[in-house]
């Protein structure tokens, strides 16, 4: 409803009174009334609730776009065939952290197609040695947009450190954008590497690439 009041004009006194507030009457046809314009619910009754602890978080971005280091949780890693160049494949991840922000079309190529690997495979082979893996299959699978598509299914639910590097770029259409590259993992627990776990050594690699950022 959005609280309109109606007038009338007195008879006797030759002034205009309020009337009472009452809801609008609906018609037999289904007509919604005049009053009731685009984005109005027709129904009486709950509208929306305060959530206090959402409201902290007014201001922020819902999506990732700056450079540093996040623990993410991978929501679907899916199939991805570069359209030029080395007609690269590869994984697209679809992520969020913990508190629900966002950081979607992540790409790690690790394979041309010639077949040979390419300088990320590295990146996929680090992420699946700390996700406890030894590889993925694809399967079919559904993506955001309810379409079918192609993953990997055993990474999914993975939760993993990111550095990601933000880059800024210019479409064809010549809009600005910024897209997310990945440029390292780590174990979200110890921050260490893949080679830092592995080795026993001391987790100082992803502080060093952060500086090298300028994070």
């Amino acid at each position: 409803m959005n609280g309109y009041q109606q007038t009338t004009m007195g008879t006797q006194h030759n002034q205009q009174q309020r009337q009472p507030h009452h809801a609008p009457q609906h018609t037999d046809h289904g007509q919604q009334p005049a009053s009731m314009g685009m984005g109005y619910s027709n129904q009486a009754g709950f509208a929306y609730n305060m959530n206090e602890a959402n409201a902290e978080r007014a201001g922020e971005m819902p999506f990732i776009d700056m450079s540093g280091a996040y623990v993410l949780t991978i929501k679907r890693a899916q199939y991805v065939k570069a359209a030029t160049g080395h007609r690269s494949e590869g994984l697209e991840f679809h992520t969020e952290t913990d508190d629900g922000q966002q950081a979607n079309y992540l790409n790690l190529y690790f394979q041309k197609g010639d077949g040979s690997r390419t300088w990320q495979a590295a990146l996929l082979d680090a992420l699946l040695w700390l996700a406890g893996l030894k590889g993925f299959n694809w399967v079919a699978g559904v993506d955001d947009k309810g379409q079918q598509c192609t993953i990997a299914n055993e990474l999914t639910g993975v939760r993993l450190g990111f550095v990601l590097q933000a880059e800024a770029y210019t479409t064809e259409q010549g809009k600005q954008g910024t897209r997310l590259n990945i440029r390292q993992v780590f174990d979200p627990a110890t921050r260490c590497t893949m080679t830092e776990a592995k080795s026993g050594m001391q987790p100082e690699a992803v502080n060093k690439l952060l500086k090298q950022l300028g994070v």
